[in-house]
């Protein structure tokens, strides 16, 4: 046992040194190949009993995979067919032919494909587990060593001959990424649990670990060349160090921020980002449409590929999704399981709402998702979304760019970059009853108590009471010019984000005290933010494709546990605990 050092089981040896070493999934079992003069031979250890209980019959043994029930082995030989095993039934259940030797083999995490790569061929194929046959290929510069899926099968890692790691894309076939570092081939390869850190070993002797998503480098080190393996909840790491010693490493999860990444061209970062009402779900607006991310692991669970699409908003009950972009102003019906509501869900036929914006505007809706705002022909234009009509509408001496309303659906402010105020306006009435006197604003957000608005512009942002229209605080953005300013709040209005070139900054929006500053370590410019419902995650959109997942609650219990805690109240409890409470 790795806390204590105790010895949970002796398997005696044969006279011949072990080869390999492979846990089953259920850690129940434990493959080990051994060396004998002239072949390597393969047994299966019962553990808890300590005593085998399978021999394959393997003609020289090179590797070997477990499925993910621990029901099969996939084991390659040097000479002759994969063999698939039942360990249940102690036979072979069936094989596949091989042209040349197999270099290694890999379940995918359903249990119904197989990863195969080969000696003298660039080529990873998909077999399908039950008739052998290729359903997938993927080629790759130099021969592949390696494989290793990530948790839910939709990223393949493949280690070449090169020293150069790529991940494929299981579905399309397409590339992702190429990771490069190691100066030999590779030889082990395995992604953590979450899918964002990938570790590998190479002929070179050195174990590298890399973020999945970027490619960047977290650790190397030089270890006895081998494998490296991750105990189940990614908190140790286990290889064979360069001293030819059991090296054990403590790993943090960096749960802090986690990255979610997508693919798309380089000009086309996201343009928007909106939790849905539980905070299950998080949406983001692309050139190519709407993404839905898994906020608890981070992994993607869809995409509407609906077009140029610039924002995005539930409504109050999370059942629809009101969407601006090339396409028009457009209503989407959301159908989510029960309970999970990041399982199988269901995006509907759209309703085209009839009401096409200026594109380059961010649209508001008000708390109720009565009633939203956009700038339509220069114009800040109100629009009633039972109805389908303009409600109202406010001009000014220049064109408008941007309109936004309170939560209240009382006031909407508007203005453009070349102006030197923000103007405000009375919904109820129509008439002027502000001029914020600020230059060169982008956008403006009210807050949910509808007490403050923000107004951001490419040199500061201003904070205004709206119970006087005087300013109560600002802040000179660092590096002022054409990066676009983002703004957001936590619901209960205690807290704005705004964005500040690369880095994210919290602040308390009645004295413009920054609570923590956040850069993620993979900084990018920032092209918008958003908290979530209960205020304990950030989403943080970036033009390098990547979207920071900023863990709050995290963050503040880590701060609290070292008396630095943020002087506001707890945060709620999460949901799991306040339902079993």
């Amino acid at each position: 046992a790795v806390a204590d050092n105790r010895e949970l089981a002796f398997l005696p040896g044969f006279g011949s040194n072990v080869h390999a070493m492979y846990f089953s999934p259920d850690k129940r079992l434990l493959a080990v190949s051994y060396t004998r003069s002239d072949s390597i031979e393969l047994r299966i250890w019962d553990l808890a009993q300590e005593k085998i209980v399978s021999i394959p019959p393997v003609q020289n043994f090179r590797n070997l995979a477990l499925s993910p029930d621990s029901r099969l082995a996939a084991i390659a030989q040097d000479h002759g067919p994969i063999l698939i095993y039942d360990l249940t039934l102690d036979r072979t259940a069936r094989s596949f032919p091989q042209e040349s030797p197999v270099n290694g083999v890999a379940f995918h995490p359903t249990g119904r494909t197989l990863a195969v790569c080969r000696m003298g061929t660039p080529v990873v194929q998909l077999l399908d587990l039950e008739t052998g046959t290729t359903v997938r290929s993927f080629t790759n510069s130099d021969v592949v060593f390696c494989l290793a899926w990530n948790t839910d099968g939709s990223s393949l890692a493949a280690g070449g001959k090169d020293g150069r790691i790529r991940i494929w894309d299981a579905d399309t076939g397409r590339m992702r990424s190429t990771l490069m570092g190691h100066q030999s081939a590779v030889i082990h390869l395995s992604f953590n649990h979450t899918g964002d850190i990938l570790v590998s070993t190479s002929w070179d002797g050195r174990l590298r670990l890399c973020n999945a998503i970027t490619g960047a480098e977290i650790f190397n080190r030089e270890i006895y060349a081998g494998g490296a393996s991750l105990c189940p909840d990614d908190s140790w790491l286990v290889c064979q160090t360069a001293e030819r010693k059991i090296g054990i490493f403590e790993m943090t999860s960096g749960d802090e921020c986690r990255l979610l990444a997508f693919d798309e061209m380089a000009a086309s970062e996201p343009w928007c980002c909106v939790f849905d009402p539980d905070g299950q779900v998080l949406v983001t607006a692309h050139r190519a449409g709407l993404r839905f991310w898994n906020v608890r692991n981070g992994l993607p669970i869809g995409f509407q590929s609906i077009g140029e699409t610039h924002s995005a908003f539930f409504d109050s009950a999370g059942k629809r999704l009101v969407t601006n972009g090339a396409g028009g102003l457009r209503r989407w019906p959301m159908e989510f399981p029960p309970g999970d509501r990041t399982g199988n869900f269901k995006v509907g036929a759209a309703e085209d709402l009839g009401w096409q914006t200026d594109l380059d505007q961010i649209t508001s809706m008000d708390r109720e998702a009565k009633v939203l705002a956009a700038v339509r022909d220069g114009k800040a234009c109100v629009f009633d979304l039972k109805t389908r009509t303009e409600k109202s509408r406010f001009a000014g001496e220049m064109p408008f760019e941007f309109a936004t309303i309170s939560d209240d659906a009382k006031w909407c402010a508007a203005s453009q970059w070349k102006a030197k105020s923000v103007r405000v306006f009375d919904m109820a009435t129509g008439n002027r009853i502000a001029d914020l006197p600020a230059d060169k604003v982008y956008v403006a957000v009210f807050s949910p108590d509808n007490q403050w608005l923000v107004t951001g512009g490419y040199e500061e942002y201003c904070f205004w009471n709206t119970a006087s229209w005087q300013m109560s605080c600002r802040l000179r953005r660092a590096r002022p010019g054409y990066i676009r300013p983002a703004i957001s709040f936590a619901l209960d209005s205690r807290m704005a984000a705004v964005a500040d070139a690369q880095k994210v900054l919290l602040l308390d929006p009645a004295t413009g005290r920054q609570f923590a500053s956040l850069e993620s370590r993979e900084p990018a410019n920032v092209s918008a933010i958003g908290f979530n419902p209960d205020g304990t995650r950030l989403a943080v959109c970036g033009w390098n494709h990547l979207i920071q997942l900023w863990d709050l609650r995290l963050i503040r219990q880590e701060l609290a546990a070292i008396n630095l805690d943020w002087e506001l109240p707890p945060y709620p409890a999460p949901a799991a605990q306040q339902n079993s409470n």
